[in-house]
């Protein structure tokens, strides 16, 4: 064998070993780059941390409501300029309508229940409506086609989270759903001693959890 010959075997096969370990550094930074995106903001479905300035156009409850987007991330999440729901991070608050009929998902389930939703709107539409200055942080896709998940705070002698303000006032509960993939809600405001609906009737038939498909227009 000519000695060009093993001169270009021995190049051609140091090409191969260091093209290898090429691929291999290649695979590796992928693979951080995979533990990069899988954050645990990312688990907990925080898509774009903010923060973004809204104004609340309109309260359907304790935890949703209705924002125009002042600023926003765009791309696949909300662009300013745009109108959304937003469903509050981490509380879950009493519901402000009736159950009526065959329909038991998103609707008071007691008479306690509706008052205490009408409370928590109430102290929603204080807070969060008129001249007062509202962010949106932690921001999310919703489960919910057309709705994210936020945590707004709003200006009370500096920037206020308004999650941890109902919590603290009693109107709201900890919903944590990356938590708790059963997505079962607390639901402490109707009585054990006067099940919902005793006082108008036969007590209505509970649903099992309240992730089901939503009627439109109803809030979570």
């Amino acid at each position: 064998m000519r000695l060009g010959q093993i001169g270009s075997m021995i190049f051609w096969g140091l090409a191969c070993v260091l093209g290898g370990a090429g691929v291999a550094a290649v695979a590796a930074n992928g693979f951080l780059l995979a533990m990069a995106v899988n954050s645990p903001a990312e688990a907990a479905g925080i898509r774009w941390p903010g923060p973004h300035q809204v104004q609340v156009t309109r309260v359907l409850d304790g935890d949703t409501v209705e924002v125009l987007w002042i600023t926003g991330p765009c791309g696949r999440g909300p662009c300013a300029g745009t109108i959304s729901l937003v469903r509050l991070r981490g509380i879950d608050t009493p519901e402000v309508h009736e159950c009526r009929g065959a329909a038991r998902q998103s609707c008071a389930q007691c008479p306690e229940e509706l008052k205490a939703g009408r409370e928590a709107k109430a102290e929603a539409e204080r807070l969060l409506k008129g001249s007062v200055a509202v962010r949106a942080r932690e921001i999310g896709p919703d489960a919910y086609q057309g709705r994210f998940v936020a945590r707004l705070e709003f200006t009370h002698g500096g920037w206020t989270d308004y999650s941890v303000t109902m919590l603290q006032a009693g109107l709201a509960v900890r919903y944590e759903p990356e938590a708790d993939r059963s997505f079962r809600k607390l639901k402490p405001w109707c009585s054990r001693d006067q099940p919902a609906g005793e006082a108008d009737g036969p007590a209505p038939e509970r649903a099992d959890h309240d992730n089901a498909a939503p009627a439109t227009g109803a809030a979570e």
